[in-house]
């Protein structure tokens, strides 16, 4: 296994738990499914164009690939919001962590945390 392992940081409020990283890479998907999965995340969340990894290294380890993309540097459509804060409601109900992602982890992903955070 390769040596490129995700950047991330776990922010808790409350009963949410998140983790905001950056866009796992193509070619390197297990390197990213590892701590998610040791953190208990069930849904991977991604902001960012599609395309840019294979989702099948996440779903094949019970992860779901959930995209609610939106434009760099834009606020979130409602309905992006709307799914995201089903989202973090079933993530609290249930005690599991939810993982966002955009390309960097710096704009689209911790904007959607600032949401489910209110």
């Amino acid at each position: 296994m390769s040596t490129w392992h995700p950047n991330y940081a776990t922010i808790s409020y409350g009963k949410l738990n998140v983790i905001v990283t950056d866009a796992p890479a193509a070619g390197y998907e297990k390197n990213w499914v590892k701590p998610l999965l040791q953190n208990g995340v069930k849904y991977l969340v991604c902001t960012a164009e599609s395309g840019q990894y294979s989702k099948d290294a996440f779903t094949e380890d019970g992860i779901e690939v959930v995209e609610l993309i939106f434009a760099d540097g834009t606020e979130p459509p409602d309905e992006v919001v709307r799914v995201w804060l089903d989202l973090t409601k079933k993530a609290m109900a249930e005690n599991f962590y939810l993982a966002v992602h955009c390309l960097a982890g710096l704009g689209r992903a911790p904007a959607l945390v600032f949401f489910g955070i209110q």
